[in-house]
């Protein structure tokens, strides 16, 4: 047998479909029309990956700050036992 077709709000589906947006140059109401689903929904399926992204560059951001500051906070707290 072949494989189960996916639900349409699978997110599998949905990452396929923003990434087809992003790369085949299509407009969203043309990948919409191809993919047979609704243009509204391909629009919030893209603006959540949008977010989504920005907020994974944001953690990470967040993640190297934190690592930086924490090195000189462990040096100083080290070297402040031996006083």
């Amino acid at each position: 047998m072949g494989k189960p077709i996916p639900e349409p709000d699978a997110p599998e589906v949905r990452a396929r479909a923003v990434q087809r947006v992003r790369s085949s140059g299509l407009s969203k109401a043309q990948v919409a029309q191809s993919l047979e689903t609704g243009l509204e929904a391909l629009r919030r399926w893209s603006t959540q990956a949008e977010g989504d992204a920005g907020r994974r560059r944001a953690v990470a951001i967040l993640k190297e700050q934190r690592e930086i500051l924490t090195k000189p906070a462990a040096f100083f707290a080290a070297g402040s036992t031996t006083r």
